[in-house]
Formats: structure tokens, C-alpha cells, sequence
């Protein structure tokens, strides 16, 4: 009687999958001869202890993330936070209201988005939120 239960529950599920198809979405995780190519960027500047985007970083934000619908068709998101120390959670704070402004006023999933915070590589860039528009191209040979 299980193996029955098993066949058919197998046959739903590839045909479910044959009508779905796959997304389209870049991944990253896609095999072959491709690179990642930075196709815009901008550079957040929080205030010292803050999370709260400022109005001009906010207008930052959303130029950078309005290219996805022109020039960098089907692109992923990175969200780099730099803080003066490892660890620091207002960092952390930081890229998690960049996601949250960009998935509440765009049409895109989370799971394009990868976030991470790093140690400053310098003072200047501390309390600052780097976004990279990134878009899979493939490897020319010369």
C-alpha cells in the first residue's frame, strides 16, 4: 500500500515541478563559465550608532536598486556593512534595514539579497552600508 502512496506522491510531484519550471532567477549558484559583474553600487552613510536610514541615504538606495529594472536586468543584491569593530550590532542592524527597504518597496524576494558586515578597512568608511548590484555574465577568453 506505501509504495503506491510513494508513486503517486513522486508522479504529483514531478509533474507539479515539469508545469512550474524554474524561476529565472539568478542565483548565484548556477554552474558554467560565469562571473559576477558589479553593475552599480552606492555607499550609505549612517549616522554614528544608528540604523535609521537618512532621507539621502534612502535616495541612494533606491537610484541603485532602480537599475535592476533597466540596466542590470535580473541582478542580485549585496549588502555590505562596515563597522569599527567585528561584531558590532548596530552593523548588523544596518544591513537589515537596508533588506527591509528594499523588499518592502521592490519586487524582490529576500533571497536575492545577501547581506554580511566586515571591519572597516579604514575610519572612513565605518558607520557606512555598501550596496553592490551584481549580475552574472559569462567568462570571455581573450
Amino acid at each position: 500500500m506505501y509504495p503506491l502512496r510513494a508513486a503517486a506522491l513522486t508522479l504529483a510531484m514531478a509533474a507539479w515541478l515539469g508545469a512550474c519550471g524554474p524561476s529565472g532567477d539568478i542565483t548565484g549558484y548556477e554552474t558554467g563559465d560565469t562571473v559576477m559583474e558589479t553593475c552599480a553600487e552606492a555607499d550609505l552613510a549612517f549616522a554614528p550608532d544608528s540604523a535609521m536610514l537618512t532621507e539621502e541615504a534612502e535616495q541612494a538606495l533606491f537610484s541603485v536598486v532602480d537599475r535592476i529594472g533597466t540596466d542590470c536586468d535580473g541582478a542580485s543584491l549585496e549588502i555590505i556593512a562596515f563597522a569599527q569593530q567585528a561584531g558590532d550590532q548596530t552593523a548588523y542592524a544596518r544591513t537589515s534595514t537596508v533588506e527591509h527597504a528594499i523588499v518592502s518597496n521592490y519586487d524582490i524576494y529576500d533571497s536575492r539579497i545577501a547581506k554580511e558586515t566586515r571591519e572597516a578597512p579604514n575610519l572612513a568608511l565605518a558607520d557606512h552600508v555598501r550596496v553592490l548590484v551584481r549580475v552574472e555574465v559569462p567568462v570571455v577568453d581573450e
